[in-house]
Formats: structure tokens, C-alpha cells, sequence
């Protein structure tokens, strides 16, 4: 029988895929460059600030956790994830759409058909994991209090990326940076209970001969 860490650490690792395959596949539909041909430097900033305020809050989490050998490698991968992760948002019209900004026509048609179908499919993903997360109850190593302290930290630092994006264009500064930190900081206890987090910090070898 699988156990409900593997299911839980696969549909998070493979899940990242999908949505950066989803928002590749709008991109290219929707080629949304308006914000980028005119504001190119605030682009690269907000590209900038997402992934390494990420990177940031995972290499502090990797030293909370005792695993400073880790911070390298955690660093790069987040700031290439969500470095990408911006870009194809914005030419895909997904940041356009979340702030209220100007849309094409196609977009436009895309939310009202798409917004309904995505908030279920969302909300459902959601519910799985959780139900996932309390199955598996994976604790933290060093107690609640430790966890709660880390979930700050990501939520946070993570909120601080989404406020740049939002200041530059022009997007609700409070409602932008409080529901990522909210989003962030249950995702991160979420990842935990649900057992990732064994995956990314696994045991330090064993160096006696």
C-alpha cells in the first residue's frame, strides 16, 4: 500500500510542473507583453524580487533546521522556480487578471470561463492535501513552536516578492502581501504534516567509519 507521504510529496512535485505547464500553455495563447514593453526594468524587478525573497526565506528555514549544507542548492532551485514562475505569469495575463488590470478580449473570455472550473479545481487540490497532511501528521523535529517560527519566516519573505510585483503595478499593496503571507505560512504547515518537508531536509549522512 502507498503511503500517503509518497502520494503527498509526488502531487507536489509533479504539481509545480503542471501549473507552470498551464500557465506556459496561456502564455503562448495569450502573449500578454503590454506590461513588459512598457515597464521592462520593473519586469526584471519583480522577476528578481519574487525568486529571491523565496530563496531567502528557504535558506533561513535550512539554518533553523540545523542544515546549512543545504542552502546552496535549496537557493537556486527556489529563485529559479519562482524567478519562472513570475515570468510566465505575466505573459501568460495571470498577474494582469489577479490586479484587475487590462485584459484582451481573449482573456477576458478566458476568466469568465476559466475562473469558476480553476477556483473548484484549486479548492479540491486543497481539501486532497489536507486530508493527505492530517493522514500522514509528519511532526517537526523540533516541536510546533519551531514550525510556527518557520511558517512566519516563508510567509513573510515570500509576501515581501508579491508586494514589489504589486506596488509596480499597481495592485492592492495590503491584499497582496496578506494573502500571500497567509497562503505561505498554512502551506508551509501543510507541507510539513504532509510529510515533503523529509524530503527536502533529509537525516545528515552518516560519517563514521
Amino acid at each position: 500500500m502507498v503511503h500517503s507521504t509518497t502520494v503527498f510529496y509526488s502531487v507536489i512535485k509533479y504539481g509545480k510542473f503542471a501549473l507552470l505547464t498551464a500557465l506556459l500553455v496561456l502564455s503562448f495563447i495569450n502573449g500578454h507583453k503590454d506590461y513588459i514593453s512598457e515597464n521592462p526594468r520593473k519586469f526584471m524587478w519583480d522577476c528578481f524580487s519574487v525568486g529571491a525573497t523565496s530563496a531567502i526565506g528557504i535558506s533561513i528555514i535550512a539554518m533553523m533546521r540545523g542544515r546549512s549544507d543545504l542552502i546552496v542548492n535549496l537557493a537556486f532551485i527556489s529563485f529559479f522556480l519562482f524567478f519562472t514562475y513570475n515570468v510566465l505569469r505575466e505573459i501568460s495575463g495571470f498577474n494582469a487578471v489577479s490586479g484587475g488590470g487590462a485584459l484582451t478580449q481573449g482573456e477576458s473570455q478566458q476568466k469568465e470561463l476559466l475562473t469558476k472550473p480553476i477556483i473548484t479545481f484549486a479548492a479540491g487540490m486543497i481539501g486532497f492535501m489536507i486530508v493527505l497532511a492530517l493522514a500522514a501528521h509528519v511532526g517537526h523535529p523540533q516541536g510546533m513552536t519551531a514550525l510556527i517560527k518557520e511558517a512566519c519566516v516563508l510567509g513573510f519573505f515570500t509576501a515581501l516578492g508579491e508586494g514589489v510585483l504589486a506596488k509596480n503595478h499597481g495592485h492592492p499593496l495590503v491584499e497582496a502581501v496578506g494573502g500571500n503571507f497567509v497562503l505561505f505560512f498554512l502551506a508551509h504547515i501543510v507541507m510539513q504534516f504532509g510529510g515533503f518537508y523529509d524530503h527536502v531536509f533529509p537525516p545528515m549522512p552518516n560519517l563514521r567509519v
